[in-house]
């Protein structure tokens, strides 16, 4: 019988995703993410089974969560070069980093992942 977790999936995103904004998707490690959640590397590596993989869910997370603040009917109000920069707002929000040139760049190798589409439970 599995142990339960001590710490939620989605919480554990969350606290990546604050590593990883100030370390770097190419840069964050492990180890990092490991100290922050009090978990050993070897237990995230078992979650996630890549950095790569655990970016990609930390970062879809945020969205998800910046869209839900934005609630649906606004959404629908966007239109013309205003709703076009409330819309970038969003996205920045989402993809917050201290090392944005990296963020972009890595960002533009996603199209082929289809690992990013897992929800997180």
């Amino acid at each position: 019988m599995a142990r339960p977790k001590k710490i939620s999936d989605s919480d554990i995103l969350l606290m990546a995703f604050e590593v990883i904004s100030v370390e770097g998707f190419e840069s964050f490690t492990f180890e990092q993410v490991a100290k922050a959640t009090g978990l050993s590397p070897a237990a995230l590596v078992k979650r996630f089974k890549t950095k790569k993989h655990m970016a990609y869910l930390a970062r879809n997370q945020k969205w998800d969560e910046n869209l839900v603040k934005m609630n649906s009917k606004k959404i629908d109000q966007l239109n013309g070069l205003d709703g076009i920069f409330e819309f970038l707002h969003l996205i920045a929000k989402s993809v917050d980093s201290k090392r944005l040139g990296e963020h972009v760049r890595w960002l533009g190798t996603e199209a082929g992942e289809p690992k990013t589409k897992k929800k997180v439970g």
